[in-house]
């Protein structure tokens, strides 16, 4: 679902996603890793809810875990699937068993503000390539976060692609750690 999703810092978007989530949808959602230095290749005030991609991206996965440690049942858990990866996706993809919405990534805007196309997947190879290249994404190149999960092994991700990772704030890597050790 890109690279994040600054709008869940919305009341009413968590409670969306715990609805579905607790529905049986399998949701899954891959983020930008804050520390990969491919973040900071985005232009800075890109999202209208925080100032910048890295904080955006901590943002956004404060709020998912503290939704998956606390907010939601064992069943609903089982259904979430929060991933990092180290790059900048080149789509956005929002999509079900039968719909894939996806959109570029335009150097100066976010998936949301792009141009859009919505693809049925009964009749449209297109739409499967997309949804093909997502589920390659999540498969192979993304760290699926759990409750092992620490500030530690998402820097080691990064320097495992080889990467040197990004300076951030030492506020922002405390929420981030908070969010990462509770129960």
């Amino acid at each position: 679902m890109g690279l994040s999703l600054p709008t869940f810092a919305l009341e009413s978007k968590v409670e969306f996603l715990r609805h579905k989530l607790n529905e049986g949808v399998h949701v899954r959602i891959l983020l930008l890793n804050p520390f990969s230095p491919t973040a900071i290749q985005r232009p800075d005030k890109i999202y209208e809810l925080a100032t910048n991609v890295i904080e955006s991206s901590i943002n956004t996965l404060t709020i998912l875990l503290k939704l998956f440690k606390k907010g939601l049942t064992d069943k609903a858990k089982r259904n979430l699937d929060i991933g990092v990866i180290n790059i900048n996706p080149c789509i956005s993809i929002i999509g079900n068993e039968k719909k894939i919405l996806w959109s570029p990534y335009l150097s100066s805007s976010t998936g949301a503000k792009s141009p859009f196309l919505i693809h049925d997947l009964s009749s449209s190879k297109f739409g499967f390539e997309i949804q093909k290249h997502f589920e390659e994404l999540i498969r192979n190149y993304a760290l699926i976060i759990n409750n092992n999960t620490t500030i530690s092994i998402l820097v080691s991700f990064v320097e495992n692609e080889g990467f040197k990772p990004n300076d951030i704030d030492i506020q922002l890597v405390k929420k981030l750690e908070n969010a990462l050790e509770a129960k």
